[in-house]
């Protein structure tokens, strides 16, 4: 019993260390976004991830950066939280396409772990509401975010 309590607080403990680089991020991302006002998707976002399966849902932030030398791909940085105290970061390239009220945006990424697998994901946004969808084998559910 005791190892068992034992390795529970050790995985406890370590689990803000998967956020530490992705908060320094966010608060450079944020301060970046407070000086110019979003023309496009680049930038911090904050909002909400519900699974339409199970009911599961949480925080979501993301970081959305251009990537370098890859015309209309874009690096999408999330970090979701689950059950208020467990959190992931992930990311996603997605492409990313001008609509005439906005920007489309889709990509796959194959997540490890517990509810890992193939997910698909698409969207639409403005520079200031984000709505995208996502889908695996075993879940599916929606992402809403706006600017923070």
């Amino acid at each position: 019993m005791i190892p068992r309590l034992l390795l529970l607080a050790i995985a406890v403990l370590g689990l803000p260390s998967c956020s530490i680089g992705f908060n320094r991020e966010w608060s450079q991302a944020k301060a970046q976004a407070a000086s110019q006002p979003p023309k496009d998707m680049s930038g911090p976002w904050l909002g909400t991830w519900r699974s339409d399966v199970n009911g599961h849902n949480g925080e979501l932030r993301c970081i959305v950066t251009p990537l370098a030398g890859n015309e209309g791909k874009e690096r999408f940085h999330y970090h979701a939280t689950f059950m208020k105290i467990l959190s992931a970061t992930y990311d996603v390239t997605h492409v990313v396409k001008r609509a005439r009220d906005g920007f489309t945006f889709s990509g796959d990424q194959t997540l490890t772990g517990a509810g890992g697998g193939l997910y698909h994901y698409e969207g639409k946004a403005t520079p200031s509401a984000f709505h995208a969808t996502f889908r695996s084998e075993a879940d599916h559910g929606v992402f809403e975010m706006k600017r923070p």
